[in-house]
């Protein structure tokens, strides 16, 4: 849901800007897409401020700026990724594609810069089930973000310019969002149903979820 709406608002905000020139243009989608980006991790990250009730009479001062400004900088990056797709923001399709590169390389740049920070990527959108999950195989996150962009925007950009009477592009939409889906469906459980158990020489698998409430994780006797 969230992607198609991401995709309605820079249109919106490329086309009100489109005689202001260039530059109006792209501070318009960067604010849209910085915008948006704030709300998308607000909503995801709001778990950071957990951290600081563990002392809640000295450190809860300080949990609504943790809240506000970790989203605020992170959506940055989409603030960034709108402006660089409203450089080649056409009509049709390719705006769409325009929008999921910028998106893609703009997702591998957070989890990379300063050590990274790789939470809620949009590619996550295609990893359940397990049996879509398995693209990931091929296409590394990142390329299930783009992939992602074009499911979800594609539809939306297709089935509002099919105006009325226009019964085959609405078709057309709903085509470009499930057939994907389908395919990797069906490819992910093949793989899953011929898959070995075999161990994979030289790769190391570590798994930690101690789920350790914070108040006991940091008291010195319990260290050891």
């Amino acid at each position: 849901v969230a992607l198609p709406v991401l995709v309605w608002l820079i249109d919106g905000a490329v086309r009100r800007h489109a005689d202001q020139g260039p530059m109006r243009r792209l501070a318009a989608a960067a604010d849209t897409g910085w915008w948006w980006g704030f709300g998308y991790f607000l909503a995801g990250l709001h778990w950071i401020g957990e951290a600081f009730l563990v002392e809640a009479e000295v450190f809860a001062v300080f949990m609504p700026f943790a809240v506000m400004l970790m989203p605020a900088g992170l959506a940055l990056f989409y603030g960034a990724a709108a402006a660089a797709a409203a450089t080649a923001w056409k009509s049709g399709v390719w705006r769409v594609l325009a929008l999921a590169l910028s998106l893609s390389a703009m997702e591998w740049l957070r989890g990379h810069v300063l050590t990274g920070f790789p939470w809620n990527v949009l590619g996550y959108a295609l990893t359940s089930p397990v049996e879509l999950m398995q693209s990931a195989a091929v296409l590394g996150i990142y390329g299930l973000t783009l992939v992602a962009v074009l499911v979800f925007g594609l539809p939306a950009i297709l089935g509002s310019e099919a105006g009325a009477g226009r019964g085959r592009l609405r078709w057309a939409a709903l085509a470009v969002a499930l057939l994907p889906l389908l395919v990797a469906g069906g490819l992910g459980r093949a793989r899953l149903a011929y898959a070995t158990s075999d161990t994979v020489p030289g790769v190391k698998i570590r798994i930690v979820q101690p789920s350790v409430p914070q108040r006991e994780k940091w008291r010195p006797e319990n260290w050891a």
